[in-house]
């Protein structure tokens, strides 16, 4: 089981796919991130309430659960595997989201065939990848999410990779932050504002 960790949901559990496909992030781990997530807000003077919370590979749905739970204003996930998707939907039903909070059973790859489902709903502020350490094309998913305007000006992207991976990097992206946690790499970046 996991936990939410601060806000409305506080203390409150909530299940992980029973499924090798997905890697929860572990509650110390998770306990950070937001931590680091906290102090970039604080420093930019944006509050919770602002923030649209994405996840591309959101597993049991509990990095953008913790964002609503710590007031984000919305949130969506995105999730291929049926396991997963299914404990996503539970987790949404113990807590009683209401309409905060949507999923969708479709890969991260396919942002560009179901935008126009979601045009109301972009951009977002707070993005979440922690693709599996198989994923190779997190390149072509920072383009087009740049490309197609799902990240609002100053939005954060918020990678949980290998410690071995190479640092995600693209020239609309400036890093913030970089922590490792044992296994874990942790890299909080920002949209750069051209100016």
């Amino acid at each position: 089981m996991l936990r939410i960790i601060a806000g409305k949901y506080r203390g409150r559990k909530i299940e992980q796919p029973a499924t090798d496909l997905t890697r929860p992030t572990v509650d110390r781990v998770k306990e950070a991130m937001f931590s680091m997530i906290d102090s970039i807000l604080r420093a930019q003077e944006t509050p919770w309430p602002q923030m649209r919370a994405l996840d591309l590979f959101a597993g049991s749905g509990a990095l953008v659960l913790e964002s609503i739970s710590r007031g984000a204003s919305f949130g969506l996930m995105i999730e291929p595997g049926a396991a997963a998707f299914k404990t996503i939907q539970k987790n949404m039903e113990t807590l009683k989201v209401g309409n905060d909070v949507q999923v969708l059973r479709k890969s991260a790859l396919d942002l560009g065939l179901f935008s126009n489902t979601f045009k109301n709903d972009l951009p977002f502020s707070l993005i979440f990848l922690d693709p599996p350490y198989a994923f190779k094309e997190l390149d072509l998913l920072l383009e087009n999410l740049l490309k197609n305007q799902w990240a609002s000006p100053n939005a954060l992207f918020v990678f949980e990779l290998s410690n071995e991976a190479a640092t995600p990097t693209h020239p609309g992206l400036e890093i913030l932050k970089e922590r490792t946690f044992g296994r874990i790499k942790i890299v909080i970046s920002r949209v750069q504002q051209i100016s």
